[in-house]
């Protein structure tokens, strides 16, 4: 199946640069005896950086094909001028004064638990901007100002910082305003098992702090000292519960107690939920899909609960997230949350890795919404109560809501408030095409959470009717298509494709089944196209946008263009485009005001051209104060793009010129 995957590869690789290269990365046969092989475009032996492809052969003959491949990216040269830790220093530099995350390694149990979130840096070929480059991709874990992992990426010829993201799967994304699906963190070689005496496994009870339950856990008993560990070494590599005690290095200490009845205060308690949900989570994804562990190779589940809940922080830290190694907790401020560690939230996170470790979903834009809606899709079916996500440990005060909700996700919170942004869609008219929130990863995600009710239950929604499936088999469809069929770069069009893929391989074509899959996207308005370029059409406007020439020192200037017709694209020619060296920038904005990125250098007669960016844009100039001022801007033409369909969920694009690079840094706040 790898030569004739190989084979096959070639046959689609018509019009590339160069020669095309595929590495095989796995080779699965599932329990239907299709074999999936999946490959890797490189050039020169680099990785392309998201561009994973699945053939999948069934009876020796292909079948499908899917992916991501770049004909172009042959155009970079894969060899590195610099090494490494050059790169790695570059990336520091521009995160500024961050404090990187430090690892808390607990001697209590059976040796070393240690998880290693030094910086890491990887040579890939990135496609940015429409060129292509070979970069290292630069992943940095932070504690102070943000608990994030960034993810930075450093021209490896030039030494420029092109690009850099926040890369954290966080379950409330009001917590971290720009937002994930790269590398992740290192995990050191395995603990030394029990090499003490000890008893175990055994069972433990503790009392839920999300709903006061008494839950049953499995526990480790150490007889030198008689104290129980929330360590469950039945399940896989063993799930193993500690806490931060409120601060922020990880993995934190264990829990521990004298008789095994879990029940005195938040930590405990809240350690219970933690504990008590990866057991749930593991045994669902063994026992209904076969996956031991999110690798699918027993690996340890470890979880921190009370995470950055010290002095330090005006309230408790109100949110989630699987940073690439482990789940953390944190207890909530008591208003917006309690301790995040009700069991949909759990499996939530779990999923995630899950993801982490099968399609690898990019956590930008719709694959990063892809990405969530399965942590989502999975949390409804792991606690199968109702088809509400977080409503347990969200607002402890009002009772009967939630974060999010399958069944309307109009009933989910705002992502922000304050800019006017909705709350999730339920239809692909109306999703976010900004890029706040890494494109919208929590916020379009709820259009696929409503196809996945859909298929479920079933219903009319938008003048399309479906006919639910239940749970059972909607859950089996989603997870051959997570683990089988999706990639890293998949969009809606993509898991569209992918979902049916899947249900016809289950069920049969024609099936009631496969018909509910296409029902359901098909209600929310998600068909093959989603998510694909689409032409567009451009119409010139004459309006002259320009600044002071020259623009005074420590000073910013503002402009808002409105254009005469609906738009999502837009072309500016710059006459001139020229800023003082030492910081001065041109700066963009969207029309809600949010930041599409600041450009410093020198340009003339060049089209600057903005995909995705709406019906309007600011541009600002600003000087630092250093005395050094340029010319500044002079825009004398206008083009606004009309697409043929509605444009895809891509967040924002720009094309700039040679002597023009984007600026390391947030842009400066701009209200509007």
């Amino acid at each position: 199946a790898e030569a004739y995957a190989r084979q096959f590869a070639a046959t689609v690789a018509d019009g590339f640069v160069g020669r095309p290269e595929f590495r095989t990365v796995r080779v699965t046969t599932d329990e239907l005896g299709v074999t999936h092989v999946v490959l890797r475009q490189e050039v020169g032996g680099v990785p392309v950086w998201g561009a994973d492809n699945v053939l999948h052969v069934r009876d020796g003959r292909a079948y499908a094909w899917n992916g991501d491949v770049h004909p172009r990216a042959g155009e970079a040269d894969s060899r590195a001028a610099f090494g490494a830790s050059v790169a790695i220093d570059a990336a520091l530099d521009a995160l500024g004064p961050v404090e990187l995350l430090q690892t808390d390694a607990d001697h209590e149990v059976d040796g070393d638990l240690r998880l290693d979130y030094a910086p890491t840096a990887e040579l890939v070929v990135r496609e940015f901007e429409g060129a292509y480059r070979t970069a290292y991709h630069v992943t940095v874990y932070t504690s102070r100002p943000e608990a994030t992992r960034w993810e930075v990426f450093v021209d490896a010829r030039s030494g420029e910082v092109f690009d850099r993201f926040r890369s954290l799967h966080t379950f409330d994304p009001r917590a971290e305003a720009a937002s994930t699906g790269a590398p992740y963190a290192r995990r050191s070689a395995s603990p030394v098992l029990f090499a003490e005496a000890a008893r175990g496994p055994e069972a433990g009870y503790g009392r839920s702090y999300v709903n006061g339950s008494l839950l049953e856990i499995d526990v480790f008993f150490r007889e030198t000292d008689e104290t129980y560990f929330l360590v469950d070494r039945r399940r896989g590599g063993q799930i193993r519960t500690l806490s931060a005690n409120g601060q922020t290095r990880l993995p934190g200490r264990h829990v521990k107690d004298a008789d095994g009845y879990y029940k005195n205060g938040r930590k405990q308690r809240a350690a219970v939920d933690a504990h008590w949900g990866a057991a749930q989570t593991y045994d669902y994804f063994l026992n209904t899909h076969g996956r031991d562990s999110f690798d699918g190779e027993a690996a340890m589940i470890v979880s921190t609960v009370q995470y950055d809940d010290d002095d330090s922080t005006p309230v408790g830290y109100n949110n989630a997230f699987w940073n690439g190694s482990q789940m953390v907790y944190g207890d909530g401020d008591g208003t917006q949350f309690q301790p995040l560690t009700a069991l949909d939230i759990v499996a939530h996170e779990l999923t995630h890795a899950v993801t982490q470790y099968t399609a690898g979903l990019i956590y930008r834009n719709e694959s990063g919404a892809l990405n969530e809606a399965m942590s989502d899709i999975f949390g409804v079916m792991v606690d199968r109560d109702d088809y509400q996500i977080g409503e347990e440990s969200y607002t402890p005060g009002t009772p009967g809501d939630a974060l999010r909700d399958f069944e309307d996700p109009t009933l989910g919170y705002p992502f922000d408030p304050s800019q006017s942004l909705a709350n999730q869609p339920d239809h692909y008219d109306d999703r976010f095409t900004g890029g706040a929130d890494n494109g919208g990863v929590h916020i379009n995600s709820g259009i696929v959470n409503k196809a996945a009710y859909l298929m479920i239950e079933g219903g009319t929604h938008r003048g399309v009717t479906v006919t639910g499936v239940g749970r059972e088999a909607v859950e089996q469809i989603w997870y051959r298509t997570l683990t089988l069929y999706l990639t890293p770069e998949s969009n809606f069009g993509d898991a569209y494709l992918a979902s049916i893929l899947a249900a016809e391989d289950l069920f049969g074509a024609g099936s009631a089944e496969a018909a509910a899959v296409a029902d359901g996207w098909a209600a929310v308005g998600v068909d093959e196209t989603a998510g694909q370029p689409v032409p567009v059409t451009y119409y010139p406007d004459a309006q002259v946008l320009e600044s002071a020439h020259p623009y005074p020192d420590s000073f910013t200037y503002t402009f808002y263009n409105s254009p005469s017709r609906e738009t999502t694209n837009i072309r500016l020619f710059f006459e001139t485009f020229e800023t003082a060296a030492g910081g001065d920038n041109i700066c963009f904005y969207d029309a809600a005001g949010y930041s599409i990125g600041c450009y410093s250098g020198y340009a003339t007669d060049y089209w600057f051209e903005f995909e995705g960016v709406g019906t309007g844009m600011y541009v600002a100039v600003s000087g630092n104060g250093d005395g050094q001022t340029a010319y500044g801007y002079k825009v004398t033409a206008q083009e606004y793009g009309v697409p043929d369909a509605a444009p895809a969920a891509q967040g924002v694009r720009v094309t700039v010129p040679e002597g023009v690079t984007r600026v390391a840094g947030e842009a400066p706040a701009l209200n509007v």
